[in-house]
């Protein structure tokens, strides 16, 4: 579903879902954040939550996003910083004890969610978008419904290891 720009007003710093790429049809579903509008070129500037960095779309490929459909929306407040830094915290263990190598953060991945969410995707995640997705969403549901956060399948041995071990660590800090 293609924005309609007359009855949402796209602005800078406004979270949106990329859709309908023909041209790179493997990032429809990423998310990100409007940085700019390049009236000459008629495209945003978008830096994508993949780490793929700052690149130009049409606005009719955006799905702007609300508040409330964010993945990473409701992170606020003191429980949230003690459950981000324990999962961080438990990811940096884990890594460590399988000799795994972190992606360093690039420069000017700033502010409060950003550098969290490149690590997310990058380096748990492992540049797989619909995992990224996957633990975003296992995130924002913990946060919404933190008395439904044991319901979710963390032992599921299909889930990637490092991810169930970053998620469970976010949930136990609750």
């Amino acid at each position: 579903m293609a924005s309609d720009d007359s009855t949402v007003q796209l602005r800078v710093g406004m979270r949106v879902e990329l859709v309908g790429l023909q041209a790179r049809p493997d990032l429809n579903g990423t998310t990100g954040n409007l940085k700019s509008y390049d009236a000459t070129k008629e495209r945003w500037a978008v830096q994508l939550d993949s780490g793929e960095g700052v690149k130009l779309f049409k606005a009719a490929n955006f799905k702007p996003l609300e508040v409330a459909e964010s993945p990473m929306a409701e992170i606020q407040g003191d429980v949230m910083k003690r459950q981000l830094e324990a999962a961080v915290n438990a990811d940096k263990k884990y890594s460590a004890e399988r000799s795994l190598t972190q992606r360093v953060l690039p420069s000017g991945r700033d502010g409060v969610l950003d550098p969290i969410m490149w690590h997310i995707t990058k380096n748990i995640c492992e540049d797989k978008p619909a995992l990224a997705r996957y633990t975003m969403s296992c995130m924002a549901s913990m946060l919404k419904k933190p008395e439904q956060a044991g319901d979710l399948p963390l032992d599921d041995a299909s889930l990637d290891a490092r991810v169930a071990n970053f998620l469970k660590a976010f949930r136990d800090a609750a």
